[in-house]
């Protein structure tokens, strides 16, 4: 049964917007716009905040880390969250966002990745109340009572970013509670223990509570550093490439033996010079993962873990750290690596033995072409890279390290991972069908027997054919495709409209060129021809 595996890290559970601080008294006056609720003098002294740095712990389920946050006027924004050998930092320039992740690889953030660090960086910077500094507007929507406690509930969309509720509590003049949206899920930040520091009011401690166990977390901060100097350089946006591999010298391109089989690529790859074991090549993976048997029967050292959204819901991971990760003639080293139990997707290796997923960590530092005819993958080393001609190519942007593409189906747009982790063809994603009413467009539907599976659980589907489906220079006409019924994880995503996986992609030669941010759809001829 061909599986559909769509896994990525989430360290959303970070949840920055719970680091909103309340740094002055309110006055009890009802008004549409929050603004409204605050005296000149409050402005004034909201104005005062240029600058501030906090230190604190956080913990994740079972995983507890440390934290780092700051923020420089009108909404810059640092933070870095370190689980054990885990470390991530994010940060918003004003402009443009950026991470660093948990092997030293920096990207661009774009997306609902980028809106929600514009979020942060107006929810710190006092903007609901400061017109002068990021653009947005706030709205009275209606009163409630959580707990015997009156709140007003005030909506919030910052320019650029996304919408989320605040909840105002006239009795203590403060904002007690953030409420954002993960993928239709719904989390609420409660934010207590407020302190005076340097004469503003501080929350000292956020939880964030949801019907997941997984986007679960408590903050407790212990330092708060205000109105300190922060070099600009702190915010600078910067991506440098990766240099935590090895490429053989003098070698433009090296080739990669694979297997293709039942929809999956397999490629060899061996763990700290291990015997060599077949990892599926997976660009849904936002970072590379160990099966857990197989990590297993190598008895690694583990280290605290993070949650993976997968296609219908999220799973906790464990993250363990590897020396080096051989794949052909390439080398990867020092690389934390994230381990999942695998048995439930029901994939098995072609030699019995399945090692893992090869994702972001992997396919992010080298422009890669995959020959499904030949069965051969081409790797190309980034520093003498010279791309195809343009008119094969289709830019990219991220959702959590999965690479999008912007599409079109029977005359609808819409935005679509690609996914090599999926072994079917083209999967549309529920609520796009609906909203745009797309049954109406197509023949021969029919309910399948058996689900799309994959980590974080399963979804029922149904076929149907399209008439037509163009991405960049490629179209394909009378398109038998899949429509997913989830309603957890990646299948409820409003920012992901479907799922294009090797089904599709077989019938062209692709190359994905992640620093260039580009792929590259061209005709099978190019590789027949060679």
């Amino acid at each position: 049964m061909n599986k559909l595996l769509n896994t990525l890290t989430s360290t959303k559970s970070l949840h920055l917007l719970a680091f909103l601080a309340i740094f002055v008294s309110v006055s009890t006056a009802a008004g549409e716009n929050l603004r409204e609720q605050f005296s000149s003098d409050n402005i004034k002294k909201a104005e005062q905040l240029s600058t501030f740095r906090s230190f604190g712990s956080i913990k994740m389920g079972e995983t507890v880390g440390s934290f780092e946050i700051m923020f420089s006027k009108p909404g810059k924004s640092r933070s870095t969250l370190i689980l054990n050998n885990f470390q991530i930092t994010q940060v918003y320039d004003g402009r443009q966002g950026w991470m660093k992740d948990q092997n030293g690889q920096v990207s661009e953030l774009t997306g609902p990745d980028k809106r929600q660090l514009v979020n942060t960086g107006w929810l710190l910077g006092k903007s609901y109340l400061l017109e002068n500094r990021m653009p947005g507007e706030t709205k009275l929507l209606k009163d409630t009572i959580i707990n015997s406690n009156s709140y007003g509930i005030y909506s919030a969309i910052p320019e650029g970013g996304d919408s989320i509720k605040m909840y105002f509590n006239p009795a203590t003049s403060r904002i007690e509670i953030i409420e954002e949206y993960l993928d239709g899920a719904e989390v609420l930040t409660y934010l207590s223990d407020f302190r005076e520091v340097d004469g503003f009011e501080m929350a000292f401690v956020m939880e964030s509570k949801s019907d997941i166990p997984e986007l679960n977390s408590k903050i407790e901060i212990y330092e708060f550093e205000v109105n300190q100097q922060l070099d600009d350089t702190l915010f600078a946006f910067s991506i440098t490439p990766a240099d935590d591999y090895f490429f053989p010298e003098f070698a433009d391109s090296i080739i990669v033996p694979m297997v293709y089989q039942r929809g999956h690529i397999f490629l060899k790859a061996a763990v700290d010079g291990n015997q060599a074991v077949y990892f599926i090549l997976d660009s849904g993976a936002g970072i590379n993962f160990l099966n857990r048997s197989y990590a297993d029967s190598l008895r690694l050292d583990l280290s605290g873990g993070v949650p993976a959204k997968g296609i219908s819901g999220y799973e906790q991971t464990t993250i363990t750290y590897l020396d080096s990760l051989k794949i052909g003639d390439l080398k990867l080293f020092k690389q934390n690596v994230a381990i999942v139990d695998l048995t439930n997707v029901g994939l098995d290796a072609p030699d019995g033995v399945l090692g893992g997923l090869l994702g972001f960590d992997f396919l992010s530092r080298f422009p890669v072409r995959i020959d499904y005819v030949k069965q051969t993958l081409i790797v190309y080393n980034p520093l003498v890279y010279h791309s195809p001609s343009k008119d094969y190519a289709v830019n990219l942007e991220y959702n959590m390290k999965i690479p999008i593409v912007d599409a079109e189906i029977c005359g609808i747009s819409g935005r679509f991972l690609i996914d090599l982790g999926n072994a079917l063809g083209l999967i549309l994603h529920k609520p796009f069908v609906d909203n745009n009413n797309l049954n109406a467009e197509f023949t021969d539907i029919n309910k399948i027997g058996r689900d799309i599976a994959g980590v974080g659980g399963k979804s029922e589907s149904y076929s149907a054919v399209a008439e037509y489906f163009t991405v960049g220079p490629a179209q394909l006409k009378e398109l038998r495709i899949l429509v997913a019924e989830g309603e957890q994880g990646i299948l409820k995503s409003t920012d992901i409209d479907g799922n294009i996986g090797n089904g599709l992609l077989q019938n062209f030669s692709i190359i994905f060129d992640y620093p260039g941010q580009r792929i590259y759809i061209m005709p099978l001829e190019n590789i027949k021809n060679e």
